[in-house]
């Protein structure tokens, strides 16, 4: 139902952007949300009995008031950059940038919903067993599976992109000038959730929060020094990225701190995990783009370098694969 609503929402924001552009965003993104609410409730035909009671009330704060303040500064956190726009720049230029951004989040719509369905899979396995070490480790795995998904889906989408602006929504060919920084965003923002689950998973909520609480702030700090020296979208798009790695960053810390029952662990694969991070993040925010007004040649050598740099990347992984212990992995998922 989740990937179905997302597609419906990607799918009329492109069609009412292509007919009444940037007022068409804003239309788009009201109805997709209305009628997606009324096809889930349809689909879906929850049925379920109000019980009131003080016990199921407590515990309904105690789990569920630090999610929503998450969720709250996460979209505020992700809103800056689009602030920044529409006070330096104005409504047309936040269109272009808003367009880029919904592709961006687009790339993450496969590894989030598959991650949604692991997560029942891994809390029940947690409250049968509370076995933090297979957890942990497990978590890693699966960060390790995000990069190769996400790097595939990245390689798609930038060609996908690159001819839908090209031929259908020609007056946003601007905004492909940023795809890189932007689509690069998804390796740190789709590791945030990951680890993000962790935390929910072992209730120590606390740490997703003060991650997302000091980016915030680091993205006020960007997007101020991006809009006073530079003022351009590609420089905000930067300052995104840059937003998006702190996140990443400070999540990551507490994971490793917080180890396994509180110790520290000293693992190599996460530190490792990080490097790898960083260079792929790097290579795609500096990989050649397409031409709209370049020869066909130009194009498809610049297709080949980027599919060659993927392959590259994809095959470091699977052989760093080689050396993960996927056995945690597998005892979360098995029932």
């Amino acid at each position: 139902v989740q990937i179905l609503d997302l597609t419906f929402k990607a799918f009329i924001t492109i069609v009412l952007v292509y007919l009444y552009g940037v007022v068409g965003f804003f239309i788009a993104l009201f109805f997709g949300y209305l009628i997606g609410a009324i096809f889930s409730k349809k689909l879906l035909n929850p049925k379920f009995k109000l019980i009131l009671s003080k016990k199921a009330i407590k515990e309904t704060i105690r789990l569920g008031f630090p999610l929503l303040l998450i969720g709250a500064v996460l979209t505020l956190f992700q809103s800056v950059d689009r602030w920044f726009i529409l006070k330096s720049l104005g409504v047309a230029e936040l269109g272009y940038f808003a367009i880029m951004f919904t592709f961006s989040s687009l790339i993450l719509l496969v590894p989030i919903r598959v991650l949604s369905v692991v997560i029942q899979y891994v809390r029940e396995y947690y409250f049968k067993t509370k076995d933090h070490a297979v957890i942990h480790f497990g978590f890693i795995d699966l960060l390790f599976l995000f990069i190769v998904l996400n790097t595939i889906l990245i390689l798609i989408s930038k060609e996908f992109v690159f001819y839908l602006l090209k031929y259908y929504l020609i007056e946003y060919q601007v905004s492909y000038d940023f795809v890189n920084p932007m689509f690069a965003v998804s390796y740190f923002i789709g590791a945030f959730h990951i680890l993000s689950a962790y935390f929910v998973i072992v209730s120590k909520t606390r740490y997703t929060l003060i991650s997302v609480s000091v980016a915030f702030i680091f993205s006020i700090v960007f997007n101020f020094v991006a809009v006073y020296f530079y003022n351009t979208l590609y420089a905000i798009s930067m300052a995104t990225l840059l937003s998006g790695f702190v996140l990443f960053g400070i999540v990551l810390y507490f994971f490793i701190v917080e180890g396994v029952g509180g110790r520290r662990i000293s693992n190599l694969r996460i530190g490792f995990m990080l490097c790898i991070f960083i260079i792929i993040c790097s290579v795609f925010a500096f990989l050649p783009t397409h031409i709209f007004n370049g020869d066909p040649y130009t194009n498809t050598l610049t297709s080949l370098q980027s599919l060659l740099v993927v392959m590259l990347v994809i095959i470091l992984l699977v052989l760093y694969f080689k050396k993960l212990n996927l056995n945690s992995l597998r005892r979360m998922l098995a029932r």
